[in-house]
């Protein structure tokens, strides 16, 4: 009776192999394409995405592995989920696409670590680089950009991180020891008993311990105090801790990572800034995403004749962000801040219709409010609108404001909400179209590669490892789009 099973072949049995290692990568192999994208970079004297080459000294010494190797080796390793600088170094000895791709070479991890470190800022330019391919294969739109941001835990705990609310707890139970320390203390050395004088010493060493940490304690506020963020991070101080909206308590110490998605086939451009959430994020991804795609005159698709759309959800919210990029000419979609209304049901302030023409705003009441005056919070200026007399002989003065007369402050760039309410308005769907664009990319990119956990410390090298992930995600989905042969020949 045959076996009901597959067998293998005997280990001492002699065979044949093939007589170079190529033959085991196929043509349609996508390897190629790693190969072919980085002999690009080595080829292009203009390209900066490679560090300088150097020549050999006069005292001569071990050569170091080209800068094309460690490239050809970090984008194989994100591209295939292999992040760790060890486990890079132990598939480069026995993984046969990377015998083929490195020549047999095998970096330790020691020497692909210091390659990252020392080239964070070239590595990012690699995503520019395949993004030119795609613009040569007509991958971008430039019609559609959507935005998002993610939570990136970075290499550090809550314990080495400290807010001023967090030290300033920590400084009143030092204190608090510290007192009763003092207490005990005195207590010992009054009752003058020779049997207590280890006791005593022990309290006083105890004390000094805590007159310590209290100056530590001290330090470390003056450090959140002085700090952008207010808090203090030891571990990598371009670190901060990040809160949940979704899951309150959910909190992670990391940097925010910020997406950028092209419509057409849904390529990202990505950054890392140590903010604590999206306001303020808009303005920045809009250049990001210009220093990380193409031009438009550089897509072939690109259409010239409409206004390029840039969509967000309500977090990116910011009227200064939204003006700066329809003066670049985009034309936003941010959900606005929806109106306060006072619970005594006073007016809100969407009741006051702006007279463009006279600059003032007629209130329900059918009054006229005239301008006063402008101040200044933070970055931004606000008009002031007012009438006393309208509002001391007003009839509904009651259900309107609390105070003697009523004030109206206009953002200088108010007109530019104005015109996204209009926007929107006319165009509801365009909130869901943002989801379709930048949500399935950005988590597919997120969790498919671990991409959320980050590797390395400080800013500059959390971006590169997260251009790393946005360039393995942009060349998995554009293989998927054009195939191997079709991108190898935009790669000649």
């Amino acid at each position: 009776m045959s076996s009901a099973y597959l067998e293998g072949i005997d280990r001492n049995q002699h065979f044949l192999l093939p007589e170079c290692v190529d033959d085991y990568i196929g043509p349609e192999h996508s390897v190629r394409v790693i190969d072919a994208f980085i002999e690009r970079m080595v080829s292009d004297p203009k390209s900066e995405a490679l560090p300088p080459l150097r020549e050999m000294g006069e005292e001569g010494g071990r050569k170091g592995y080209h800068p094309a190797i460690m490239a050809r080796l970090f984008v194989w390793g994100y591209v295939n989920r292999v992040r760790s600088t060890r486990r890079l170094e132990t598939e480069s000895g026995r993984n046969l696409e990377l015998i083929w791709l490195l020549g047999k070479q095998q970096p330790d991890h020691s020497s692909i670590s210091r390659f990252r470190k020392a080239n964070s800022k070239a590595i990012k330019l690699w995503l520019r680089e395949f993004n030119l391919v795609c613009a040569g294969l007509g991958l971008f739109g430039g019609e559609e950009l959507g935005v998002d941001g993610v939570f990136l835990k970075a290499v550090n705990s809550k314990r080495n991180n400290h807010t001023q609310e967090k030290i300033r707890r920590t400084l009143e139970r030092i204190d608090e020891r510290i007192s009763n320390y003092l207490t005990e203390l005195e207590a010992s050395e009054q009752e003058q008993d020779g049997n207590r004088g280890n006791e005593i010493e022990g309290l006083r060493e105890k004390l000094a311990r805590l007159d310590e940490a209290r100056e530590q304690a001290r330090e470390l506020l003056k450090q959140a105090e002085a700090s952008p963020s207010g808090q203090v991070s030891l571990t990598d101080p371009d670190s901060r801790l990040l809160n949940k909206k979704s899951a309150p308590g959910a909190a992670i110490v990391g940097m925010l990572g910020e997406v950028a998605v092209d419509g057409k086939e849904h390529l990202i451009a990505v950054k890392v800034v140590s903010a604590g959430n999206d306001f303020g994020q808009l303005w920045t991804m809009a250049e990001a995403a210009k220093e990380v795609f193409p031009a438009p005159s550089e897509a072939e698709s690109a259409n010239e004749s409409k206004a390029p759309r840039l969509l967000a959800d309500g977090g990116y919210f910011k009227i200064d962000d939204l003006a700066k990029c329809e003066e670049q000419g985009w034309e936003v979609f941010v959900p606005p801040y929806p109106e306060y209304q006072n619970r005594q049901g006073m007016y809100p302030a969407s009741e006051f219709i702006y007279d463009s023409e006279n600059d003032s705003y007629r209130c329900p009441a059918d009054k006229t409010l005239h301008r006063h005056g402008n101040y200044t919070k933070g970055s931004s200026t606000y008009w002031t609108y007012y009438d006393t007399q309208a509002c001391r002989e007003c009839p509904f003065k009651d259900q309107c404001t609390g105070a003697a007369y009523r004030k109206i402050h206009r953002h200088e760039n108010e007109a530019t909400v104005a015109r996204m309410r209009e926007r929107l308005s006319a165009s509801p769907e365009m909130y869901r179209r943002r989801a379709a664009i930048v949500e399935h990319p950005l988590g597919s990119m997120m969790f498919w590669n671990e991409g959320r956990n980050l590797l390395c410390r400080g800013i500059e090298l959390a971006n590169a490892e997260l251009s790393l992930s946005a360039l393995a995600y942009n060349f998995k989905r554009t293989l998927n789009v054009v195939g191997v042969q079709n991108l190898l020949a935009a790669m000649r």
